[in-house]
């Protein structure tokens, strides 16, 4: 087919109207007919005419129609196709994905037909590429975008729609002449999001969105080296664009300028959280496994020999060493628009301060405009993470714990903003990082608001100790366990460290946090036997270096135990069964005291024989009944036990059994430490 009888050429302007040749185009177009538009969208006047009406045509022919998409971008009236685009963005999102799939795979088989049917020789191409040289351009497009498909059998995909919308747009709001270009980057902004939630598990789109913040922000900063891949990519060469045909004879003002970069940085905070919520976890890495990658550069002495660690895994695996530069691109655009960790930290502590404008709404103001809570919690764990493991200067430092504990208390979702109840691993480990580096930070001080005020203290500290039995990460929940850990200790009163254990022993609804307790109470125990007397902290050093503090606790800490527990029906041995982590770490405590000489010399300086006499009661009131409920209940279910197993035989499982053996050995253990302890110490009287 000749130029001249081709109907993308006989029907141009002014032989037809612009709405004309649309309806031609629409019927007309084909992946073989994008050469012959290519050449026709030059005119600039007729692009800026029919271009923002072109865009969902040649969206479906992709990957072979993203040079015509470009000239639409370049060349169209750059308000009416931004409206489109933005129109085909929020289309992505809506749309479900089976019904849309099959719908566009049935276009895209209308338009293969259409191919089909067209009668092009090869001498006739032959002919075309030597007088048309983007026609060869072209072509070698899509024969590449052929050999990357092989066999294109399906529409585009969400994700390559939504990377050549968003390269359109990088290209078009720049060209925008306008005295409120933030009005139409806020309308666009609004329509990206929900896209790229749909399809931000390909890794380019989120490559894509940081493109685009980096065009439409005008940042300087040198370009990033290409990606290295096994495909060959065809790169689109510059064009030039067309002015903005309806450009504003005033320029954009001050206040809007703000507006419009603030609007940037909403949105940068807002794609942070999508991205680091939509990651998996394959390694139990939590996201960026901050907090372990923490730990390993902090305290190498504990990397376990022969154990790859997560800086060897971020180091060596391609997707994980993937997110290191993602959030590295992420945190230099942050920079690049100003986001400053103070502000970070502000809205983390104090969400409820942000404003709350609707989301639909054109904001008048830069304050009208929020930053994303958790993404900007993403932002500053990540930030502050690499001024230590990359060594990026940081001015900015995590000094105080009563600001930390109000960020525990977002989480925990005492305000509306809380996310804790989701247990989003990344989310939980960029809070335990930011724990960490405080406490690395901190000290108790006069100008901490709860230095002084061991109620506040108390409370907070149990909601960061409720991390340690709702994280489902085992390491993640081991790192709660060590932060919870120093900062108790680090607390400058033992007498509030003292209530506070005394206060989580006595609460049922901290059953599960109490084998943790028992361990906190057994450091501060061995830390004050440690610690040599003198006047100054004598007062301080009896609090856990008296035995009385046994007798204190004796309650909660030993339970009294009833031998007719041995009798109870099966839903009641459920309760006992899951006390047997806290009866084995209280069995592993009271093994100590009757073992250390330390903690011996301790407290029988203190209490003389005394302690002997509150060992006695412990054993008569705890050790010695326990050890009668385990001896029957092993006797019942061995006897109750058939092939059949417990659902119909009515034993117990093979965990439960193990469980209850290792109970039996600790209090065997505990038994006879406390004989010899006995014997040592009335020989000596």
């Amino acid at each position: 087919m000749s130029n001249d009888d081709n109907p993308l050429i006989k029907a141009l302007p002014p032989e037809t109207d612009y709405l004309t040749y649309l309806t031609i185009l629409e019927y007309n177009l084909t992946t073989k007919q994008l050469p012959v538009l290519h050449n026709v969208l030059q005119d600039v006047n007729l692009t800026s005419n029919i271009g923002w009406d072109l865009v969902h045509i040649l969206l479906p022919l992709l990957p072979a129609s993203e040079v015509c998409l470009q000239d639409v971008a370049h060349l169209g009236n750059p308000r009416e196709v931004i409206l489109k685009v933005t129109e085909l963005l929020e289309a992505i999102s809506q749309e479900e994905e089976d019904d849309d799939d099959q719908s566009q795979e049935d276009e895209f088989e209308e338009a293969d037909g259409e191919d089909g049917e067209a009668e092009n020789g090869p001498h006739e191409k032959e002919e075309k590429a030597v007088h048309n040289p983007e026609y060869s351009r072209l072509e070698e497009v899509q024969a590449t975008s052929a050999g990357l498909d092989e066999v294109r059998s399906g529409p585009p995909s969400p994700a390559t729609r939504f990377k050549v919308l968003l390269s359109m747009l990088s290209t078009l709001h720049p060209r925008i002449n306008t005295k409120y270009p933030s009005r139409f980057l806020s309308t666009s902004l609004q329509a990206i999001l929900p896209a790229y939630e749909k399809v931000v598990s390909d890794s380019t789109t989120t490559d894509a969105i940081l493109s685009f913040v980096k065009s439409v922000s005008g940042s300087k900063r040198p370009a990033l080296p290409p990606r290295r891949s096994s495909r060959s990519v065809p790169i689109l060469e510059k064009l030039q664009s067309a002015p903005d045909p309806e450009a504003s004879l005033e320029s954009s003002g001050t206040q809007d300028l703000a507006v419009y970069v603030r609007l940037l940085q909403s949105f940068l905070t807002h794609v942070i959280e999508i991205y680091v919520d939509s990651m998996s976890s394959e390694y139990d890495e939590c996201g960026f496994a901050w907090t372990s990658r923490l730990q390993e550069k902090s305290h190498p002495e504990k990397i376990v020999p022969g154990r790859k660690t997560f800086g060897s895994m971020f180091s060596e695996i391609e997707t994980l060493r993937e997110r290191d530069a993602t959030i590295g691109r992420m945190i230099a655009l942050a920079r690049d628009l100003n986001i400053n960790q103070r502000e970070l930290h502000s809205v983390v502590t104090h969400p409820e301060l942000e404003p709350s404008g609707q989301a639909d709404e054109l904001p008048s103001s830069a304050s009208d405009i929020s930053l994303s809570y958790v993404g900007s919690l993403y932002l500053l764990s990540a930030i502050q993470v690499s001024s230590i493991l990359f060594n990026v200067p940081s001015s900015f430092h995590l000094s105080l714990y009563s600001p930390y504990f109000k960020i525990l208390e977002n989480f925990l979702g005492n305000l509306p903003h809380g996310h804790f109840a989701q247990n989003k691993g990344p989310l939980l480990d960029s809070a335990l990082a930011l724990g960490f580096l405080t406490f690395q930070n901190a000290s108790w001080v006069a100008d901490d608001e709860e230095a002084d005020n061991s109620e506040a203290w108390i409370l907070r500290l149990q909601q960061l100790s409720i991390l340690i039995i709702s994280i489902p990460s085992p390491t993640v929940r081991s790192h709660a366990q060590a932060l919870t850990s120093a900062v108790i200790h680090s607390h400058p009163s033992k007498a509030t460290i003292f209530q506070f254990l005394q206060s989580v022993l006595g609460n049922p609804g901290y059953e599960l946090l109490k084998p943790s307790v028992v361990g906190w109470l057994k450091d501060e125990i061995l830390a004050a036997a440690r610690r040599p007397s003198s006047p100054k902290d004598l007062r301080e050093k009896s609090m856990f270096a008296d035995p009385m503090i046994l007798s204190i606790l004796s309650d909660d800490l030993f339970p009294r135990i009833s031998t007719s527990s041995s009798s109870m029906p099966m839903p009641t041995t459920d309760a006992f069964y899951a006390r047997i982590p806290f009866f084995l770490a209280v069995l592993n405590l009271f093994y100590l005291l009757c073992t250390s000489r330390l903690i011996y010399d301790c407290f029988y300086s203190h209490q003389g024989n005394n302690f002997l006499d509150i060992m006695d009661r412990i054993t008569l009131k705890f050790v010695a009944p326990l050890r009668e409920v385990t001896g029957n209940c092993i006797g019942e279910f061995s006897r109750a036990a058939t092939p059949a197993g417990p659902e119909e035989g009515g034993g117990c499982s093979v965990e439960e059994m193990v469980e209850l053996e290792l109970l039996d050995d600790a209090i065997s253990r505990a038994k006879e430490a406390f004989d010899a302890f006995k014997s040592r110490v009335t020989s000596k009287e």
